[in-house]
């Protein structure tokens, strides 16, 4: 692959001294002297060159057979992300990878979205000098439904991953104080998993009580656009014994 050296090694015998001269394409090349040989780093217009050494002692020299150089283009081989399922406005890591190492001025890989509503890139990424990979941040977008991108890096060729991202979700209550004198207020945080989109300014929240007897709370709440929680107040009633009410959200 571009970007890598190609070791050569012949086997030879005969009345020693044995000395060697490697060539590629008929031509010695300098400071190539001994019974193996590898390339500098390798570049596309090498492919197609010819190598082969010449073995000379008192008796002679002879030449070896010819091997044939093959450079393979330097491509992007993998894209992955982690996690490939994000809840919105969470990121998400990518990592590129190459087929072989880039070279000494480094790789820039191009990099897209195919849906910008759910989740965005860096326009390009650099593979550094003899790496193979290197990582990118991929951000998602809060949204109100299930959405996905393909993200998808590009260098002689391309490779794509798909990007889920979820809606945010409730995922606790909690109420302080826990338990009241009936009549005495108590207040509620809804937390979500991610934060509230900005489309329609937040998210609305249905609130219900188990036993509006002992204990209401307003119909709906709204997490404001990029928060992750919200807090509401649950008004309890006078008992004559105690009671408890469950607090709901959805």
């Amino acid at each position: 692959t571009a970007g890598q050296t190609a070791p050569f090694s012949v086997v030879a015998s005969g009345t020693p001294p044995l000395s060697y001269q490697w060539r590629k394409n008929s031509s010695p090349i300098t400071g190539a002297t001994s019974a193996s040989y590898t390339t500098p780093p390798t570049v596309a217009g090498d492919s197609g060159a010819s190598f082969d050494v010449q073995v000379s002692n008192s008796a002679g020299s002879l030449n070896s057979g010819t091997a044939i150089l093959t450079v393979n283009a330097l491509v992007v081989s993998g894209l992955t992300l982690n996690p490939a399922t994000v809840t919105g406005g969470t990121p998400s890591t990518a990592t590129v990878t190459l087929n072989g190492p880039a070279p000494a001025a480094g790789v820039t890989v191009g990099l897209s979205s195919g849906n910008t509503s759910a989740a965005t890139v860096p326009d390009t990424v650099t593979v550094l000098a003899n790496a193979t990979s290197a990582t990118f941040t991929v951000t998602s977008i809060a949204g109100t439904a299930l959405d996905s991108s393909v993200i998808t890096a590009t260098f002689n060729g391309s490779a794509n991953a798909t990007l889920t991202v979820n809606p945010p979700a409730v995922s606790a209550v909690t109420l302080n104080p826990t338990g009241v004198i009936g009549g005495a207020l108590s207040t509620g945080t809804i937390i979500l998993n991610g934060p509230a989109p900005p489309v329609l300014r937040g998210i609305a929240v249905s609130l219900s009580s188990s036993d509006p007897s002992v204990a209401t709370v307003p119909t709906v709440t709204s997490v404001p656009a990029d928060a992750t929680s919200v807090t509401f107040p649950v008004t309890t009633l006078a008992v004559t014994s105690q009671k408890s009410a469950i607090i709901t959200a959805t």
